[in-house]
């Protein structure tokens, strides 16, 4: 029998996502809270995710159940770590809105060197917190690289050449294929998220991955 866990999230296109890399061990139902959640104010992926969950959890009443939220940064070593969480909000401050700004944006005799990272927190009733983190080395081109499968910072973010075959080799995630970007930065994250809820399952320990 599957175990079930709740997924905070506004976008419906996530849980079944998630349901169906977690099934057949873990069934994720969406919870999505009657009174919307102030969102954290800072560059740290991590803080605002364990922030959101603490959150949204005083307004869960299954309390023998798990609750977890999940969210994606962008960190540009030029600009010490920056936007990170704060990539949307930043690139309508300095781009109305337009993620290609960052490229002409960047000083192109430096380093371009960023990194993408996803991060997983659930907790239950009794504090006891899972996270995961994984990351997603990559850098900044010095002009956009469209897509057919890109959408928001994708055509500015080019994976690795390590992570990917040589057909994707300096193409943007707007230029890979989506299930290639999935089994690059989302499958992983998922995949450690089952290895520590088996432990959590199994043990009842905090676990931090």
């Amino acid at each position: 029998m599957n175990k079930k866990i709740y997924f905070v999230t506004g976008n419906k296109n996530k849980v079944e996502i998630f349901n169906k890399v977690m099934q057949p061990e873990y069934a994720v139902t969406w919870f999505e809270p009657e009174v919307d959640i102030p969102e954290l104010t800072s560059i740290s992926v991590k803080d605002v995710v364990v922030d959101k969950v603490e959150k949204a959890y005083l307004q869960f009443n299954e309390t023998d159940d798990l609750l977890f939220v999940t969210d994606v940064g962008i960190y540009i070593h030029q600009l010490d770590g920056r936007p990170g969480a704060l990539i949307k909000r930043e690139t309508k401050k300095l781009f109305d809105g337009n993620f290609t700004g960052w490229c002409n944006f960047l000083d192109s005799a430096k380093t371009r060197e960023a990194y993408v990272q996803m991060i997983i927190v659930a907790k239950n009733l009794k504090k006891k917190i899972i996270i995961i983190d994984h990351k997603v080395n990559g850098y900044i081109p010095l002009e956009p690289l469209p897509g057919e499968d890109g959408f928001a910072w994708d055509e500015i973010f080019v994976p690795s050449p390590e992570l990917v075959s040589e057909e994707h080799k300096n193409k943007s995630f707007a230029q890979i294929p989506e299930e290639v970007k999935f089994q690059i930065l989302v499958s992983p994250a998922i995949k450690k998220f089952k290895q520590e809820l088996n432990k959590h399952f199994n043990e009842e320990n905090i676990v931090i991955s």
